[in-house]
């Protein structure tokens, strides 16, 4: 049971360099829009997602971890991924990157086979 806790630790810090990382890329975004990019979208998206880590490390600290809970945060970090490429220009975006955390994610807890599978959904 520790190195599932472990792993959940190290993917919630992780997430947390993906945040950083996406502000950064998105900062000229931000400065300069394109037409298909909504930068007070992309802002408020990166906000959610860091409400929603701090939960999840809330969650980590106190030994709250119920069994479902890998896999639902696994099907929001696809959401919030998909929502951060269509409000940042989907494929013209700089943070198509981005969408590795999931499938990362997905390898880490469950396998090569759902990382695939998530991949596939990311992609399509």
């Amino acid at each position: 049971m520790k190195t599932v806790i472990q792993v959940d630790w190290l993917l919630s810090n992780l997430r947390w360099l993906v945040l950083v990382a996406v502000g950064i890329v998105a900062a000229p975004q931000f400065l300069a829009p394109s037409g298909d990019s909504s930068p007070l979208l992309v802002i408020v998206l990166l906000g959610t997602a860091a409400a929603y880590n701090l939960a999840i490390m809330l969650l980590l600290a106190i030994g709250l971890w119920p069994r479902a809970l890998p896999a639902i945060t696994l099907m929001l970090d696809c959401l919030l991924v998909i929502a951060v490429f269509q409000a940042s220009g989907r494929t013209t975006s700089p943070l198509v990157w981005m969408g590795l955390f999931p499938i990362i994610t997905a390898a880490l807890r469950f396998g090569w086979v759902t990382s695939v599978a998530v991949a596939a959904v990311l992609v399509a």
